[in-house]
């Protein structure tokens, strides 16, 4: 080989390196520019979400607020009274499905209840499976 073919092969050799080293540097800038763009765009999504969810989390706790209020103001509450009070809340508030009128009742009171659920038509003391505490 000649000292002009040496030279040639040489600089073949060169600029297919420039160019592999060229290519290698922009792929890893890619690489790291799409990488940089999902992550944005995940961050984006995850803080809407979680003002989105901390948001609905005020309102809940503030129906709640109200309810807690309810009871604070009213002493005997009737449970028409409740009725009329929880028909709002459901139908403003689509994540609650029901508001239940659970009073304490002492064990001297229970008996009463228990004669008053004719008169309601609400079954005072029922179990967790739906059937009548005896």
């Amino acid at each position: 080989m000649s000292s002009r073919q040496i030279r040639n092969y040489f600089l073949s050799i060169l600029v297919i390196s420039i160019g592999i080293i060229l290519s290698i540097i922009a792929f890893v800038n890619v690489l790291k520019w799409e990488d940089h763009k999902i992550s944005a765009g995940f961050n984006n999504s995850a803080e809407i979400y979680y003002t989105n969810l901390r948001e609905e989390v005020k309102s809940d706790v503030q129906v709640l607020s109200s309810v807690q209020a309810f009871f604070d103001l009213h002493e005997g509450q009737s449970r028409e009274e409740f009725r009329s009070f929880d028909k709002h809340i459901l139908t403003q508030h689509k994540v609650f499905h029901a508001i239940a009128w659970l009073p304490r009742v002492p064990d001297s009171s229970r008996k009463y209840l228990r004669e008053g659920e004719d008169r309601t038509g609400f079954q005072v003391f029922k179990s967790p499976k739906g059937k009548a505490r005896e």
